[in-house]
């Protein structure tokens, strides 16, 4: 049996692209150090931001596919398969 549940959560794409956070630029001549004096990812370079800005883009181009106006999402699930499908807007 399959059955569709929509959700509506208004503004939850742009809240979620306000608290993404960018991994780093992952440039080999930062300094900063991780767990233990491994390397880690550096938040404090320049491009940081520039990095998180296109990562928001990318997500939001993404998601646009499956939320509609940042924040309607319909869900379909098979309980002869025990799985869930975000179902594509039709354009």
């Amino acid at each position: 049996m399959k059955f569709s549940l929509s959700f509506k959560t208004p503004d939850v794409l742009d809240y979620v692209l306000d608290q993404y956070e960018s991994t780093g630029c992952g440039a080999t001549e930062c300094n900063a150090e991780g767990d233990n004096g491994s390397p880690g990812t550096c938040f404090d370079c320049e491009c940081a931001e520039d990095n998180a800005f296109e990562e928001r883009a990318q997500i939001r181009q993404c998601a646009e596919r499956f939320i509609q106006y940042g924040e309607c999402i319909t869900i379909e699930f098979c309980t002869d398969t025990n799985t869930a499908t975000v179902i594509p807007l039709r354009k």
